[in-house]
C-alpha cells in the first residue's frame, strides 16, 4: 500500500485572469517575488505575490498569436522568456514594455519548452517541433541548432556544467553537451516492457496506449515512454522525468537508470501533458498533476539529499499532523510497513540497453520491475492536493516560502499555503517559524491509501 493525506491547508486561493487553460507557470529566480502564468488566451499575467493587490492589478505580456507553453525567467526578475504554439520565443524586459524587446523561431513549428541558462540571462534554449535552437540575445540568429526527427517536448540547462537536458515524445532523453550538440554525452534508459495484467484495473489507460501504440492487449509491450517534461534540480545532481503512461521517475545524473519512482493510485498522465517538477528549498520535494484533477507532492528520499540540507533535514525532522485549523502538532513517528513495490531491471534483451523488465502481479499489489541485483526505491504519497475542476498539469513549490500552484485545465490558478496571499512581505524569507511549515508538509499522516 501507499501512504496518503489530503491537504489540510489553512488558505486555497484563486488567482484568475485567463480565459483559457493554464499551460505554464514559473516563479521569479532572484527573491520569488513574481508568478507568471502562460494560457491558451495567448497572455501571460505577472502577479506580484508581495502586493497587497497582487490578484486586482496583474500585469499581462503581450506578443503570442497562439498558445503560450513555456515560461521561464532571467537571473533577475526583469526579465521573462516564454514560446508558445505559434512557434516563436518572446524575451521581455518588465522594466520597459510589455511587449516582447527579442524574437525568435519561426511560424513552421511549434515552440514547447524555454530554458534560460543559469548564470547568464542572454542565452536562452528552445525544444520545438523538429529541432532544439540555442539563442544569445546580442544577435539575431539562433547562434547552434540541432534537428530533430522527433518531436522535442523538454529543453532544460545544467545548473552549473555546460549541459543541456532534452527530451521527446518518443522516449528521447539525453544529456547534451551545449558546444556539441550532436554527440550526446549520456542517454538515459526510458523503454519499459509491459505485460497487459498491468492494465486490469486501469482501463481507460489501456485503451489509450493500444489505440495510440496499435497493440491487441495480448501480447508483451516493449514501450519506449514518451517523455512530456525533465528538468534537472537545483545543483544538477538530480533528473526528474514526467513520463506519460507511468509516474515521476527520478535519475541521478551520472546514471543512465532510474532510482526512485514516485507512486500514486490516483495519479494518472494520459489525456494531457503533465510538468512534474522540485520545488520547495533544496528542492526537496517531487510535485505532480493528475488527469483525476488532484495534485501530488512527495518527500525526496534522504539518500538524495547531500551535504548541508541532508544533514539539516536529520536533525530537524519530526513528525507532525495538520489540525483542522490549518495548525501543526507533533505526534509520535508511525511505523509504516511498505512492501517494497519496484524493483530496478536490467535490460531483458542485450541488444537493447536501455529496457526495463515491467510487469504487474495479480493482486495488483503494486508496480513491479523484476530483477534480484539492485533495488528501485519506491516512494510513497505524501499529499493529495485537492480543489481543482480541471486536470492538473503543472503543480510547482516556491523555493522560499510555503505556497504551492497549481494549474491546468482550468482558466484559474489554485494557491495552497498557510499563509494569506495579499500579506506576504520579502521579510517571510528570512523567518525560520514561516520556513518550518515547509517541513510540516514534508512529514506522512497515517491515512492508507488501499488499492
Amino acid at each position: 500500500m501507499s501512504c496518503s493525506r489530503t491537504n489540510d491547508f489553512r488558505y486555497v486561493q484563486a488567482l484568475t485572469g485567463h480565459t483559457g487553460c493554464v499551460n505554464a507557470l514559473a516563479i521569479s529566480r532572484n527573491i520569488g517575488r513574481y508568478l507568471a502564468t502562460g494560457s491558451d488566451d495567448k497572455r501571460i499575467i505577472l502577479h506580484d505575490l508581495f502586493s497587497a493587490n497582487f490578484n486586482h492589478q496583474p500585469a499581462v505580456l503581450h506578443g503570442h498569436e497562439n498558445n503560450v507553453f513555456s515560461i521561464k525567467f532571467g537571473k533577475q526578475d526583469n526579465h521573462v522568456y516564454s514560446c508558445g504554439l505559434d512557434g516563436f520565443s518572446f524575451v521581455y524586459d518588465l522594466n520597459k514594455s510589455n511587449r516582447p524587446f527579442y524574437r525568435g523561431g519561426n511560424a513552421s513549428e511549434q515552440a514547447y519548452k524555454i530554458d534560460v541558462k543559469k548564470d547568464n540571462d542572454n542565452l536562452f534554449a528552445v525544444a520545438s517541433t523538429q529541432s532544439l535552437e540555442l539563442f544569445d540575445l546580442r544577435i539575431r540568429a539562433p547562434y547552434n541548432e540541432l534537428a530533430c526527427r522527433q518531436q522535442l517536448s523538454t529543453v532544460n540547462y545544467h545548473p552549473i556544467e555546460q549541459k543541456i537536458l532534452i527530451a521527446s515524445m518518443k522516449g528521447k532523453l539525453d544529456l547534451l553537451d551545449e558546444r556539441k550538440l550532436d554527440r550526446p554525452y549520456l542517454k538515459y534508459n526510458t523503454a519499459l516492457r509491459y505485460y497487459p495484467s498491468f492494465f486490469q484495473q486501469r482501463a481507460s489507460d489501456a485503451v489509450t496506449l493500444f489505440e495510440e501504440f496499435s497493440f491487441s492487449g495480448n501480447e508483451t509491450i516493449r514501450l519506449e515512454l514518451p517523455i512530456s517534461n525533465a528538468t534537472f534540480n537545483y545543483n544538477g545532481e538530480l533528473i526528474l522525468a514526467s513520463p506519460l503512461f507511468f509516474f515521476p521517475t527520478l535519475y541521478r545524473t551520472s546514471d543512465a537508470d532510474p532510482q526512485v519512482v514516485f507512486y500514486a493510485r490516483e495519479l494518472r498522465h494520459v489525456w494531457t501533458m503533465k510538468n512534474f517538477n522540485f520545488g520547495g528549498p533544496y528542492d526537496k520535494m517531487i510535485l505532480a498533476g493528475s488527469d483525476k484533477k488532484l495534485g501530488f507532492f512527495w518527500h525526496l528520499p534522504d539518500t538524495f539529499c547531500t551535504g548541508f540540507e541532508h544533514a539539516k533535514q536529520r536533525q530537524d525532522r519530526k513528525q507532525h499532523a495538520f489540525t483542522r485549523q490549518g495548525r501543526c502538532v507533533n505526534q509520535p513517528a508511525a511505523n509504516v510497513t511498505l512492501a517494497r513495490d519496484v524493483l530496478l531491471a536490467q535490460p531483458f534483451n542485450e541488444a537493447v540497453s536501455d529496457t526495463v523488465d515491467f510487469f504487474s502481479n495479480s493482486s495488483y499489489a503494486g508496480i513491479q520491475f523484476r530483477d534480484a541485483k539492485r533495488s528501485f526505491e519506491v516512494a510513497q504519497t505524501y499529499g493529495k492536493l485537492l480543489n481543482a475542476k480541471g486536470m492538473i498539469n503543472s503543480v510547482v513549490m516556491h523555493s522560499k516560502m510555503p505556497l504551492i500552484f497549481t494549474a491546468g485545465v482550468e482558466n484559474i490558478v489554485h494557491v495552497y499555503s498557510n499563509l494569506e496571499l495579499g500579506h506576504i512581505t520579502k521579510s517571510y524569507n528570512r523567518n525560520s517559524e514561516t520556513l518550518n511549515i515547509f517541513e510540516q508538509l514534508l512529514q506522512q499522516n497515517n491515512l492508507n491509501d488501499l488499492f
